[in-house]
């Protein structure tokens, strides 16, 4: 997925579906941290973004753990906001 239409139409799919899977949750995270990749390029290795990434894949890290333990089984509820 490159583009936002492309990231944003798989989300409204995943939210539809109102759970998603661990690699449905991975294709999201991966196209977040290219995004920030490409900031960090863009902004010289900032290294306060830079710093913010790490923080983010380890919380990111640390709920995916959480979840295993749980026994969730690979499949995480989740509900989507009414507007």
């Amino acid at each position: 997925m490159n583009s936002y239409q492309e990231i944003n139409t798989f989300i409204n799919h995943v939210y539809g579906e109102n759970r998603f899977s661990n690699d449905e949750f991975q294709t999201i995270f991966h196209y977040a941290n290219h995004k920030f990749d490409t900031l960090l390029t863009q902004f010289d290795k900032n290294q306060e973004l830079a710093d913010f990434q790490q923080s983010i894949n380890h919380t990111v890290q640390l709920m995916q753990n959480s979840l295993e333990k749980i026994g969730q089984n690979g499949d995480i509820k989740c509900e989507q906001k009414i507007k």
